[in-house]
């Protein structure tokens, strides 16, 4: 019989919803483990995540263009991040 962490490394991991791109939007490093929060990339390896699903999330209190321009904001710099991590993001499977 297999060990439960066989099987999670067998397995495709997925987590479908992470709201990650407002803290990498607020300055946070994700590329190192920091010392609050559920993601960042140390973990996600460590972890055997294999694919990653960013939400790109607004508050419902913002005006339509403010929101609009928060989340252009959110996506940018998660490009941003992605780019600047390529290194530690080919050590996941999922790119």
């Amino acid at each position: 019989m297999k060990s439960i962490e066989e099987l999670h490394r067998e397995a495709f991991v997925l987590d479908s919803h992470c709201d990650t791109p407002s803290r990498i939007l607020d300055g946070n490093d994700l590329g190192r483990r920091l010392p609050d929060g559920h993601i960042d990339i140390p973990r996600l390896i460590e972890g055997g995540v294999d694919a990653e699903f960013f939400a790109i999330y607004t508050s419902n209190r913002l005006e339509p263009d403010a929101a609009t321009r928060r989340a252009l904001q959110m996506l940018a710099h998660t490009y941003d991040f992605l780019d600047k991590s390529v290194a530690l993001i080919d050590k996941l499977s999922f790119l």
